[in-house]
């Protein structure tokens, strides 16, 4: 089960991280290479390389192990935490700043 949760999370975060880089790179908040996509499935290859060369290269070199990996897996966390409460105020500020703003979608 371990097994399958770490490489069903691993899949999400190959998955949709690089889409997140290609969308940094369009608003040039990153370099243009991240912007390139595959014609045929128009997936971000170069987003999708780097993002999977990170946990091969932790395990190459060690870094996969012992109480250092943890400290990283307790960052990464916190990282995603303070992004997503950013965000979520952000959201909320916006809306009420500019209650008439268009917005593709309401929820109810």
């Amino acid at each position: 089960m371990v097994i399958g949760a770490s490489v069903g999370t691993l899949n999400a975060v190959v998955a949709g991280v690089p889409r997140i880089l290609y969308g940094m790179a369009l608003t040039r908040q990153l370099p243009s290479p991240f912007g390139w996509l595959l014609p045929a499935t128009r997936a971000p290859w170069v987003g999708i390389v780097v993002i999977t060369l990170i946990p091969i290269l932790m395990n190459a070199f060690g870094a996969a192990e012992g109480a250092g990996f943890l400290k990283l897996i307790l960052a990464g966390v916190l990282g995603w935490v303070t992004a997503y409460f950013l965000i979520h105020v952000s959201v909320l500020m916006l809306r009420w700043r500019e209650p008439n703003a268009h917005r593709p979608y309401r929820s109810p």
